[in-house]
């Protein structure tokens, strides 16, 4: 019974790693994952910008700020603050990065 317990243990850790090489997310992934992102978010709601620190404080993470994994962690806190936000306001949010010093990109999100 240990055995197989032990087993199991080691067959869920090697699953995690194998899948976390092919996301986006890597949250699992124990591979070193040097990505560099520089990033910068701007919000409106209903046409209203919001200032920097409340940009900030609405999604809980430094704007603008920096991220040592995927960029893709950024975007899934906004998603996921913007699906559970129930005030029906018209939000648009703008998300420019450059991931490792290269051409700035444009991420944007549109709710309700």
């Amino acid at each position: 019974m240990r055995k197989i317990f032990i087993s199991l243990i080691f067959l869920l850790q090697a699953f995690g790693i194998i899948y976390s090489r092919f996301t986006d997310l890597r949250y699992f992934c124990w591979a070193p994952y040097d990505q560099l992102t520089r990033y910068s978010i701007s919000v409106e709601i209903n046409r209203n910008p919001l200032d920097v620190q409340e940009v900030a404080k609405r999604y809980r993470i430094s704007n603008p700020g920096r991220e040592n994994r995927s960029i893709e962690n950024i975007f899934r806190i906004i998603e996921i603050y913007e699906r559970r936000d129930t005030s029906h306001d018209t939000t648009l949010v703008k998300v420019n990065y450059s991931i490792n010093g290269k051409k700035e990109e444009i991420w944007n999100f549109c709710g309700n």
